[in-house]
Formats: structure tokens, sequence, C-alpha cells
């Protein structure tokens, strides 16, 4: 009995022994902070704990593995997907180990941008510096093969740099890689910078426009391609040795017109009328800062206009008639050397918006079949210098403008097939230099004025294209009864 008492007492002191020591919860990593980058990225954390443990709070973006696991020492891999916002990203982990826990804080880096912000770039045989901007939110070099003796970049701002480029003499052409390059980033950019003649560039961009074009399908392609000077090449005229005009007009052209085409910035007139071309207009027609006759017409270009298009001032010519184009809204404020505007069978919003009073040298004027529904704008007729006007099938509503009488150069007058009403004004009769006049088609009334019957021309006129009214209706002559 005394034996089985001790045993018992034994044992309660054991346990005693026991509760006096409590197991003490222990978790350990050798970081609290894990930065990985914008990419596809994986880090490890070494966790030591001597109870069971788990991983809380992981966002969807971040994949932790294992999540759990048993007493002892792990290796935890993080893994991020890639980041495409243009902010971090962060995220709160709790690592839990009995009544032991550690915060285990990770970022993930903004997404990284490193490009160059222009395209691979040609430049000719002079010296000169180009300007170089670079998109980026990470640091960089700009570096370069060290065998490159004949460019020196400078870095002038964070993102921008010039390239000074020496002259070229006993090369025809020469290029060199640009590379953009961080470190630690899989992210680089490259930009090939050529430096070739004047003539070699264009007669590159001529052969690449030839094909581009199906110029063996064209209808007259003498000497295209060939050494000769550009001024023996069927449809191009040279000055000094500089292409200045290319006419391909009704010549069987098809395709979309060659981006690098408009790299040839010392045209003056461009003329390729009445081709089936396709395709749109590039912005870069903003690079043909000489030209003076711009001629697209009747061919079958669509899309967007560019407004590069409306910064040509030197302008004096532009004929973009018979396209596809989407609704055109025309600047007219750095027009004012235009002196002939064809823009038939275009879907012009702002034809006489209140900038058409800038055309001062304007003398020939066309729109047709617009959605206009708006009156004859006073503005219009303070363009002086006019002799052919006209705006037919336009949906003008209104009565024709006293102010007609201003256009005293005018000989050529079609505004038939508006919506035009009320009566012919007496001072149509001032348009001395009249030779034809079209104003059927319209809802006019009453008796077109006497003046305009002791025009000089007027027996040239042709009486269809004047009396006959929508509805039935017709204009009458002086005296004449309206029956007739």
């Amino acid at each position: 009995m005394r034996y089985n008492y001790l045993i018992l007492l034994f044992l309660l002191m054991a346990g005693a022994c026991k509760d006096s020591n409590p197991l003490v919860y222990k978790a350990s990593v050798d970081t609290n902070e894990v930065r990985l980058s914008f990419e596809q990225d994986t880090a490890t954390i070494l966790l030591k704990t001597n109870y069971k443990w788990s991983v809380t709070n992981i966002p969807q973006w971040l994949t932790v593995s294992p999540d759990k696991g048993e007493e002892g020492t792990e290796r935890i891999s993080l893994s991020c997907t890639y980041n495409m916002s243009d902010e971090e990203r962060t995220a709160e982990l709790y690592l839990q180990a009995g009544e032991a826990g550690q915060p285990i804080s990770v970022i993930q880096m903004r997404k990284g941008i490193l490009a160059f912000r222009v395209p691979d770039t040609i430049v000719h045989e002079q010296a000169s510096t180009i300007y170089v901007s670079v998109n980026s939110n990470l640091e960089y070099d700009l570096v370069y093969p060290a065998e490159c003796k004949w460019i020196t970049p400078e870095r002038i701002s964070p993102d921008n740099w010039a390239i000074r480029i020496s002259s070229m003499t006993d090369e025809d052409i020469r290029d060199v890689p640009l590379v953009l390059y961080a470190e630690g980033c899989k992210l680089s950019d490259t930009l090939y910078l050529t430096q070739m003649t004047k003539l070699r560039h264009t007669r590159q961009i001529l052969k690449h426009f030839y094909y581009a074009m199906n110029g063996d399908e064209w209808y007259n392609n003498t000497n295209w391609l060939s050494d000769l000077p550009f001024k023996d090449w069927y449809g191009l005229y040279d000055a000094d040795g500089d292409l200045v005009q290319v006419f391909l007009t009704d010549n069987n052209l098809t395709g979309e017109i060659p981006d690098d085409f408009y790299d040839l910035m010392d045209l003056e007139r461009l003329v390729i009328r009445n081709n089936p071309l396709s395709g749109t207009i590039s912005p870069k027609i903003g690079n043909f800062r000489n030209l003076t006759e711009l001629d697209l017409g009747y061919n079958g270009l669509s899309g967007e206009l560019p407004d590069e298009i409306w910064s040509l001032s030197g302008l004096e010519s532009l004929v973009l008639a018979e396209n596809s184009f989407q609704p055109v809204t025309i600047d007219y404020s750095n027009l004012g050397n235009l002196k002939i505007l064809d823009m038939a069978s275009l879907y012009v919003t702002n034809p006489l918006s209140p900038g058409i009073k800038n055309l001062q040298n304007l003398e020939w004027l066309r729109f047709s079949n617009l959605q206009a529904y708006d009156t004859l704008s006073w503005e219009l007729f303070e363009l002086k210098k006019l002799h052919s006007l006209m705006m037919y099938e336009c949906n003008f509503t209104g009565p024709i403008p006293l102010q007609i009488g201003n256009l005293k150069e005018l000989t050529f007058l079609n505004i038939s097939g508006n919506l035009l009403t009320g009566e012919v004004p007496e001072e149509i009769g001032l348009l001395k230099k009249l030779t034809g006049l079209y104003i059927s088609s319209n809802y006019l009334t009453g008796e077109i004025p006497a003046a305009l019957l002791l025009l000089p021309h007027w027996n040239q006129f042709d009486l269809r294209a004047i009396l006959p009214q929508r509805e039935g209706k017709s204009l009458t002559l002086p005296n004449q009864p309206p029956e007739l």
C-alpha cells in the first residue's frame, strides 16, 4: 500500500514539474521584407519554428509555397504575377506558429518602362545633331559599340539625349545600334541610327514606293529604279539633284502609300490623282513643309484625315476630292496661301466656318454632296479673289446673301441642288465676269433680276441650269407669266 502511494506521489510531482515549464512557441525568418521585380519573379525566405505553422493574408497576385507546415526548418517560395499597373503592389503576410507570429512585407515594383520614344532614324551625310527622348521609370544607361567614333551621345536631361553626328566623307552608308540598358532588369530597347547620303536615301524610298505601289503594272514606269537622274524617271522632277516634284496621275498606282515616302522632305508638288489607291494618309504628311501643291483626289483613300495636313502653310493647291475619308473638320487658320481647294464628295463638317475668311487668296473652291443644313455665311463672300465657286448638293438653306455682289472676279457659280429659299438678289447682276450660272433645284421663287439679263455673257447661260426649282416650281424671266 505504501509502495503504491509513493508511485502516485511521484507521478503528481512529475506532472507539476511539467506544467511549470510550458512550451515556448518560436518562429523566425531570415528576412521580414521581400522585394520582387515587376515581372514574374520569385524569392525565398528561410523559416525556423518549433510548432506547426501557416501563412495568411496572401493576395491573389502572390503565391506562397508551401503556405503551412510542421515544426522545423522550411524554405518558403514567394512567386508574383506580372505587375501591369503603374503602381507598386504591397502585401503584409502573417506567419503564425502557435502563439508566435511574424509579419512579412512583400513589395512588388511597378511596371517597368524602358523604351525610345522615336523610331529607327536615318540622317544624311552632313554633320548634325538629333534629339532622342526615352520613356522610362528605371535607372538606365545608353550604350553603343565602343568602335563607333562618329557619334557622341550627351544626356541633357534624365530622359532626353542629344546625339551629335559627324559628317560622312568616305562612305555612303553606316549605322550603329543605340541600346537602353537597365542593370538587374530584363528590359532593353534598341534604336538603329543610320547615316547615308541623301541620294541613296531618296533612291531607297522610291524603290520601296515602286514595289509597294505595284510599279511593274503602272501604265508608264519609264526609267524607274535606274541609275539615271530623277528628272529622267517618269513623273519625277528634281532641282540640283533633290527630288522636288512627283506627278503620277492616271497611272494605275495601287496599294497603300508606304510610311517612308513621307520622308521625301524636299517635295514641293505631289500629285497622285485618279489612281486606285487604298489605305490612309499618314500623320507624317506634316513632314512636307515645302509643299505648295497636294493632289490626292479621286483615289480610294479612307480613314481619318490627319490634322497635320492643315499645318502645311505653304499650300497653294489642295485637292482631296472623291475619297472615302471619315468626317473631315477643316482648320483654315494656316491655309492663307491657298488658291485652290477641292473637297468634292467629302463629308466636311464645317465647310463655311468663320475661319474660311482666312483664305483671302482663294480663287477656286468646291464642295459637294454635304450634309450641311447651314446657311451661306457672309465670310464666304469676303473671298474677293474667287473666280470659281461650286457648292452644289450641299443642303445649304436660307436665302442667297446680298454680299454675293462682292465677288466681282467670279466667272463660274454653281449652288444648284441645295435648299435655298427666297428670291435671287439683284446684286447677282454685279458679277460682270460671270460666264456660267447654276442655281436650279433649290426653293428659289419669283423673277430672276433684270440685271442678270444685261450681263455681258448672258447669252452663254443655260436656262435649264437657272430656272427649274424643286417640287415642279420655276423661276421666271422678267415679265414672263409664272406658268411659263
